[in-house]
């Protein structure tokens, strides 16, 4: 049963109260008892519907929250999903206490991994992380340790040619090491 809006909040109680009054003791038990919906007049319907969804959802099994989010992006434009894809990443970066998380990530990843594909070369921006993000069997340590070579070199190299001025360009803490050896 739907009601048709009233125009206030106190219009609607009058009307359940004089209609059910006998048959349930509280307005929230009426609502409950009849599956009526009612909306206060300073909400926004989007802000109720939006509420409702994510309830529905939040109730969902994973895997049927993921088919869901799946369908949706689906139908979504590139510039769409882009932004929900960057949304999620900045989300979970929250999550996990990342302080150092640009909110475009998932665009420019993407962006890297077309571009990679475009030139036929191997996806690195995944290997990357994969060797990063993934620990050898039985220990602490990532496939790519990050304490000895050759991440060192591969840091500079990277945050060489991610720069977009110069001043941002720093020297390496090892090759100021090497030059003091050559140096001797």
């Amino acid at each position: 049963m739907k009601f048709a809006f009233f125009n206030t909040a106190n219009a609607v109680r009058t009307h359940l109260t004089k209609t059910v009054k006998d048959a349930c003791k509280s307005f929230d038990q009426a609502l409950e008892t009849y599956g009526i919906e009612a909306s206060h007049p300073n909400v926004d319907l989007s802000e109720q519907r939006l509420s409702a969804t994510t309830e529905m959802l939040l109730e969902m099994p994973t895997s049927d929250k993921v088919a869901c989010i799946e369908a949706v992006m689906q139908k979504m434009d590139l510039n769409d999903a882009e932004e929900v894809a960057n949304m999620a990443f900045y989300q979970l970066a929250l999550k996990k206490d990342i302080s150092s998380y640009p909110s475009n990530f998932a665009e420019i990843a993407s962006n890297a991994m077309v571009i990679l594909q475009e030139h036929n070369k191997p996806n690195i921006v995944y290997n990357l992380a994969k060797c990063l993000g993934t620990y050898r069997p039985g220990t602490t340590a990532t496939i790519m340790p990050i304490n000895r070579m050759p991440f060192g070199l591969l840091e500079y190299q990277i945050q060489f040619f991610s720069c977009t001025n110069t001043s941002q360009v720093a020297v390496a803490q090892f090759v100021l090491l090497f030059s003091l050896f050559i140096n001797q």
